[in-house]
């Protein structure tokens, strides 16, 4: 998909299966005072993926599980300090519930049963100077808000990956996680905006994926190809 948001791109690092695990650290201590001025803008930040998801073949291969689900609430966490941040910049881990609203798709070998009536997930962060919040984004992804609903291709990454993380969701890729709202793949918050139209990308652009043939369609019919893609061999992931 091309980029809907305004915003400055930034770059970031390779980003775990997600690309929500990791974000900018602080250099500045934590304080009792939560900033109360409205978010400046959005960053748009560049990732590399740990999983392909760009085809349905990518889909059916990485994922556990498919689902709908609408965000219903957010909590915040401030990040450790980190060597290389701007002074005076703090950095914002945000934690997404969603709940399940229909559990779509699953894979024949899942790492992971499926989530039940909610789940967490890790999501694009937030960074905070002074009394300024600027919000962050990956390009061409949801950063995943209250209120809205998306199509998610879910990846189960186990506590033995990252030892300072239980076990958690995250989702497969930047291809893998769709605006949602009313019932429409590409309606909804992508990169911190509110679309009414879904993206349209031709065919022949080198940036056509599975999201775009997706895009004004149904989760149903997004099923129905995955239903009939065979899954890739499993190599070169890790796994």
């Amino acid at each position: 998909m091309s980029p809907a948001g305004a915003g400055r791109r930034a770059a970031a690092g390779a980003l775990a299966a997600g690309l929500a695990a990791c974000a900018a650290p602080s250099d500045a201590a934590p304080t009792d005072r939560s900033p109360t001025a409205a978010p400046s803008g959005v960053v748009v930040a560049m990732a590399e993926e740990a999983f392909p998801s760009r085809t349905a073949a990518d889909w059916v291969t990485w994922a556990d599980h498919v689902v709908v689900a609408t965000a219903v609430d957010e909590a915040e966490s401030l990040l450790p300090r980190e060597e290389g941040n701007p002074p005076g910049e703090r950095s914002v881990r945000r934690d997404v519930t969603l709940r399940v609203d229909e559990l779509a798709w699953s894979s024949a070998d899942p790492r992971h049963a499926a989530p039940g009536e909610s789940f967490v997930l890790p999501v694009p962060w937030t960074i905070v100077r002074g009394d300024v919040r600027t919000r962050v984004a990956i390009e061409d992804t949801p950063r995943v808000e209250v209120g809205h609903s998306y199509v998610i291709a879910l990846l189960w990454r186990p506590a033995a990956e990252d030892p300072a993380r239980p076990g958690h969701w995250t989702w497969l890729g930047q291809d893998a996680l769709l605006p949602y709202d009313d019932g429409t793949i590409g309606v909804g918050e992508l990169e911190g905006a509110a679309r009414a139209e879904p993206l349209r990308v031709p065919e022949d652009d080198v940036r056509f994926s599975f999201e775009d043939a997706m895009a004004g369609r149904t989760a149903a019919d997004l099923v129905a190809v995955l239903d009939r893609t065979g899954p890739d061999e499993r190599e070169g992931y890790g796994w």
